[in-house]
């Protein structure tokens, strides 16, 4: 059976309408896939909101209730609405392959698996997936129940895919099913690209600031930007290099902890922070950058960071911590450090903002090559359908 032949649905929980990691990664599979086999996928989502859609093959799509992490009575009607469009769409919609993106309590998911004897594959699984409730009344028991759904349903899957080895040996641990595979988080190389830094530059008010460092993701507090507000400390305060900004894009609770923070170092005029951003302008805030940064603590060293993946997109070196982004030391596309060592990480900025033009054209046009070759979103669509296909 050729890939063009197969009928796919994809079920996800997960609301495209944010900027955060889940929402951005299965948005823009949604295009790959679109891109990859057009009509013959069909989508059961949660309504978008906000998000622009010009992009997305909306004439493809079911909506189910939106769904809203922690709140009760959201999840209720999403998870009846999937149920119920599902056993709609299949009524005239013969699929070969259900795609399952799973959430927290993937009851819909669960019951579709016993509606209909349909192959299915579960895309971006982790560890995370167990345990997910933490801190919360009833947790110990809504893991019981969280962790019953998403091992029958790994273990009846024809593939499972993650996105690190730490995490696939995570995985194997817990479950059954010997068909895991690593594909890792990927970038869409046109949305993500290369653009007129000095346009974007005076469009958000850069301009007069020689080099930008900065963050594109969410929970700045935890990963990255709390190391970033001290680089400034030192660079701009105790070395006087007063011509740079630090910029924060991404949602956090804690966003007014990082403001008092820049407050009290005294840099508060070199740093943005902007919260939640529309997604439609991070390439372009990510364009403004000279160096993109991100430090995960050891515990979550498994993760694959999609902010990573933008920064090299649009040609942007980066400096990170040590865990499922190591290559980018060993490709020689910017600096891996302990995450809490700032001076490791300080010198390593200094390197790169202390380049000549030369050298860093030359490492900018290094990361752009190599997301372009190995971490383009349609690139791991298409090994994802090729896995899927042979598993039929």
């Amino acid at each position: 059976m050729k890939i063009k032949e197969i009928q796919y649905l994809y079920i996800s929980s997960v609301d495209i309408s944010n900027s955060n990691g889940p929402a951005v990664n299965e948005r823009e599979f949604i295009t790959s896939l679109n891109k990859k086999v057009g009509k013959s996928a069909k989508y059961l989502i949660p309504r978008i909101i906000r998000a622009k859609v010009k992009d997305l093959p909306t004439s493809s799509f079911k909506y189910s209730y939106r769904c809203t992490r922690g709140d009760t009575l959201r999840f209720i009607p999403h998870t009846i609405t999937q149920i119920y469009l599902f056993s709609n769409i299949i009524k005239e919609y013969k699929p070969d392959i259900i795609i399952f993106r799973l959430g927290l309590l993937p009851i819909s998911q669960y019951i579709i698996t016993k509606m209909i004897k349909v192959p299915y594959v579960v895309k971006t699984a982790g560890p995370s997936l167990l345990n997910s409730f933490k801190n919360i009344k009833f947790a110990n028991i809504l893991n019981i129940i969280q962790n019953k759904l998403v091992l029958y349903i790994l273990n009846k899957a024809i593939s499972i895919d993650c996105v690190s080895e730490l995490h696939k040996s995570q995985l194997l641990s817990k479950i059954n099913n010997r068909n895991v595979f690593v594909i890792d988080n990927a970038v869409n190389t046109e949305r993500f690209n290369v653009y007129n830094k000095e346009e974007y530059k005076n469009q958000y008010g850069l301009s007069r600031y020689n080099k930008i460092i900065g963050y594109a993701g969410n929970y700045p507090y935890t990963r990255g930007g709390k190391q970033l507000l001290e680089i400034g400390r030192v660079l701009i305060k105790e070395k006087k290099m007063e011509d740079i900004a630090l910029v924060i894009l991404g949602e956090d609770p804690k966003i007014d902890e990082l403001k008092k923070i820049a407050r009290n170092y005294d840099i508060e005029n070199n740093v943005f922070i902007k919260g939640l951003v529309p997604f439609e302008q991070i390439p372009k805030w990510i364009n403004t950058f000279d160096l993109g940064i991100s430090f995960l603590s050891p515990l979550q060293s498994g993760a694959s960071e999609q902010k990573i993946r933008q920064y090299l997109a649009c040609g942007k070196p980066v400096i990170c911590s040590y865990g499922s982004s190591n290559f980018i030391f060993d490709k020689k596309l910017g600096f891996v450090e302990n995450w809490d060592d700032i001076k490791g990480i300080i010198k390593s900025v200094e390197c790169i903002i202390n380049m000549n033009k030369e050298e860093y054209s030359e490492l900018s046009k290094r990361c752009r090559s190599y997301a372009e070759k190995y971490l383009s979103v349609d690139n791991q669509t298409e090994r994802r359908l090729q896995i899927w296909e042979s598993m039929l």
